[in-house]
């Protein structure tokens, strides 16, 4: 499940995250590669990816160099106006989500989206720029 709103501000291209899907489907072949702290255990090989085993599995790594969020790593043509806030459980399936927002906006839509948008390895460690970051998306919203 998500629940998205209308919105402003800049956010990301769909086809972005039909791309991310298409990798988080292929990462699901293989077992995971972090330690799941609701299980204490890997994925395993086979199971779709969450949204929190993308951030783990792929973003954070992708980001490492960086220490930015994967919208910071995107070229400008990627970044687009957000016509949709994106509200979501980061313990459902990545790519179900991805599905959800390529049938309800089309792949010529943008959007916000947390993990996406805010820097995860600040969200990680608890830092409160992340808040900034909503308050601000929210604010060039009304």
């Amino acid at each position: 499940g998500f629940h998205a709103v209308a919105g402003g501000g800049l956010g990301i291209s769909v086809k972005v995250l039909a791309r991310l899907a298409k990798e988080a489907r292929k990462r699901a072949k293989r077992e995971g590669e972090w330690v799941r702290p609701w299980t204490g255990q890997v994925r395993p090989a086979g199971e779709d990816l969450t949204t929190v085993d993308m951030v783990h599995e792929y973003l954070l790594k992708r980001t490492s160099k960086r220490l930015c969020s994967y919208f910071e790593l995107l070229p400008e043509a990627d970044h687009e106006p957000a016509t949709l806030f994106v509200v979501h459980a980061w313990h459902l399936t990545f790519v179900d989500l991805v599905e959800a927002l390529v049938n309800h906006v089309g792949l010529s839509g943008s959007v916000w989206i947390d993990v996406l948008m805010l820097n995860q390895h600040e969200v990680q460690v608890g830092a409160r720029r992340p808040f900034e970051e909503l308050e601000r998306f929210t604010r060039a919203s009304i």
